[in-house]
């Protein structure tokens, strides 16, 4: 019997994505994986492995409930989570106010047998959907008893939850979510990704126009490509100077006015209004909190 361990599909697949056609061992790994796709139907092994989270996968979908603001980042973030698993899928989101349109895509199958490509579409598509589904479900954003359906194209609804205050904590885990999400192979297919380590680099935070020159496109194309993946490059912004501006604040010789200045803000009015809505609090009472006075020696 072919084994149906989601870990040796998932080998298979990152071994025959990875080797070129012409290589010598790409017939054989072909071969192996088709026999494996073959062994029961290929969509329902992969809604079966789909709907397997792992412990990673309950941690990485705990700092996202911690991260998210509204109920379209929570969307984003796990549809992020969801894309990078496996290569050659695309997810695209197309987030509206009271629903969301999730379509799953296949790329780079083109170099492969028939006998293969079809199969091999059928099991990516219905994990990255399982995948998907259970995640949003383990989330609250979607009913548990929400039947997946294993198609190329969803409508979910927004559950319509309040959005949330900025935090401490929301924007830590937000830095979290970003790691984990870099970490993950294939990250460097996430436009996401690539623009966060882009700005981590640069002395300021930079405007979209420095970012498009610096991707080889337009402002506008930028902000379409990251629409598909449910985020906006003024977003990315607000993340970044927000967790600089929590790295400085918890530098007690550090003056306000210099952290303001060092973000970009032309006063410290606009720092305090920022710092408000990130983190709930002015940044006084923000620098007062990260670092308490040390206690005095107690003496006997």
């Amino acid at each position: 019997m072919h084994s149906r361990d989601p870990r040796e599909i998932h080998r298979l697949i990152h071994l025959v994505m990875q080797t070129g056609p012409t290589e010598p061992r790409a017939a054989l790994l072909c071969h192996s994986l088709q026999q494996q796709l073959a062994a029961i139907d290929a969509a329902a092994m992969g809604g079966m492995h789909g709907s397997q989270l792992s412990h990673t996968d309950k941690e990485n979908l705990h700092l996202i409930l911690q991260a998210s603001l509204t109920d379209a980042d929570l969307l984003s973030w796990w549809g992020r989570f969801a894309r990078l698993t496996l290569p050659g899928i695309d997810v695209r989101l197309h987030i509206e106010k009271k629903d969301a349109c999730v379509s799953i895509h296949c790329e780079q199958l083109g170099g492969l047998p028939d006998a293969l490509a079809r199969p091999l579409n059928q099991y990516l598509v219905a994990y990255t959907e399982s995948r998907l589904t259970h995640g949003l479900m383990e989330l609250g954003f979607l009913d548990t008893n929400r039947r997946v359906s294993a198609s190329s194209e969803n409508r979910y609804p927004l559950p319509g939850n309040p959005e949330r205050k900025g935090s401490i904590p929301a924007v830590r885990a937000r830095q979290q979510c970003h790691k984990a999400l870099a970490l993950l192979p294939g990250s460097e297919h996430d436009l996401g990704v690539a623009i966060s380590n882009w700005i981590e680099k640069q002395a300021l935070v930079p405007c979209i126009d420095d970012c498009a020159e610096a991707f080889k496109t337009s402002a506008r194309t930028l902000n379409r490509k990251l629409a598909m993946i449910g985020i906006r490059y003024n977003g990315l912004q607000e993340q970044h100077r927000s967790f600089r501006a929590l790295q400085g604040l918890q530098e007690q010789e550090r003056p306000i006015w210099q952290i303001a200045e060092d973000l970009g803000y032309d006063n410290q009015a606009n720092f305090g209004r920022a710092c408000r809505r990130w983190f709930g609090q002015s940044p006084k009472v923000l620098k007062e909190m990260l670092n308490p006075p040390l206690q005095q020696e107690l003496r006997w």
